[in-house]
């Protein structure tokens, strides 16, 4: 799948294309979402913005980019960014204490996880299966151990890994489960890991949600997290699925 670089425009989606494009370098900025394979060890020099490599790297192959220029001031947005907030954070921890910072951060985290707690304690055992358009299933239960606080989110039984790209990365999976608990929580509170704490999430190796390289996945985040979300809710019984609408617009060509 072809895609523009953090561009707020219309990409082209084929739900049938199974074609592959790795981007992964030992430079972040080759990387298409570069962080994480920085902070998983994958990426070993963050270095900084390469724009004359990455120029020819986006001109180059049998799919070069269209717009360039374009893509290049996205990347540079990004880095500006990060590089802001990184400004923000020094600026927080020279007014406040390092100490002080980190405290703050496992008070969040450790709200969220409470309030997640007390979403758990009004919930009762489910299960729910959301059939798609393609023949695939997503499957979930969700398991309560109140006395402990507890939730298992099990996706055991959901269809195996995809021939088209509608296959999730596990984040994917988790992020929807975050998303779902966090919609239940009744107080305003920041999105954050905490929400997470009292769960325990298991997704099967080689379905369509933990799919194994080179498994083609650009429909995984706009279309399959939405059903995802369904399902989930469905497990719990809080809240009736209805149509949805993807996350960004995307059409065939």
């Amino acid at each position: 799948q072809r895609r523009k670089v953090g561009a707020a425009v219309a990409t082209e989606l084929d739900e049938k294309a199974e074609i592959i494009v790795l981007e992964r370098d030992p430079y972040v900025s080759f990387a298409s979402c570069g962080m994480p394979y920085h902070i998983g060890g994958m990426i070993k020099d963050r270095g900084i913005l390469l724009e004359a490599e990455m120029r020819q790297l986006l001109g180059s192959g049998k799919y070069p980019a269209r717009n360039i220029d374009q893509n290049i001031a996205d990347l540079g947005a990004q880095v500006a960014a990060n590089e802001k907030g990184v400004q923000e954070l020094h600026r927080m921890v020279a007014q406040f204490t390092l100490p002080v910072v980190e405290a703050y951060m496992g008070h969040v985290k450790d709200n969220a996880a409470e309030q997640v707690r007390r979403v758990l304690d009004r919930l009762t055992d489910g299960s729910f299966a959301y059939d798609m358009d393609d023949g695939a299933v997503i499957k979930v239960s969700v398991t309560v151990d109140h006395q402990a606080r507890r939730a298992k989110i099990d996706f055991t039984g959901t269809s195996g890994q995809l021939g088209t790209n509608f296959n999730a990365p596990a984040a994917v999976a988790k992020a929807a489960v975050l998303y779902v608990f966090r919609t239940l929580i009744d107080d305003d509170i920041p999105m954050n890991q905490g929400c997470l704490e009292p769960l325990d999430i298991v997704i099967p190796d080689g379905s369509m949600l933990k799919p194994q390289y080179p498994a083609a996945v650009v429909a995984g985040n706009v279309e399959t997290s939405q059903c995802i979300t369904d399902a989930l809710y469905g497990a719990m019984g809080v809240m009736a699925a209805t149509v949805w609408c993807a996350g960004c617009a995307s059409w065939s060509r």
